[in-house]
């Protein structure tokens, strides 16, 4: 009998469903989809692990440059209340003058 393109009839297929398998095979089997399983959880948490680490480094490098900004408008207001008091001179005002007395040379 030709069958084409027809499947092949039910009873091949109960026969192979009713094959027993070893337990050994059954173990291997279990085996397998544990370290499936296992392996696949190990790679989620990597990539969560990733994603917390890119994060975490985005966050400091945003502190530090607060950290450096607020620094920076310290050291200006700083410097503005020293230039208030007259402590510092000013990029504008003009620093003492030291005059110097020039050396006379008697051979």
């Amino acid at each position: 009998m030709i069958w084409g393109n027809t499947p092949p009839p039910l009873c091949d297929f109960v026969q192979w469903l009713d094959t027993e398998q070893s337990q050994e095979a059954k173990d291997h089997v279990e085996r397998e989809a544990r370290w499936a399983a296992e392996r696949w959880q190990r790679m989620l948490h990597e990539e969560q692990m990733e994603e917390k680490h890119k994060k975490d480094q985005e966050d400091i490098r945003k502190r530090i440059e607060e950290v450096e900004s607020q620094e920076a408008e310290e050291r200006e207001a700083d410097g503005e209340r020293k230039r208030e008091r007259g402590n510092i001179p000013g990029p504008l005002s003009k620093a003492p003058h030291h005059h110097v007395i020039p050396a006379i040379y008697i051979p």
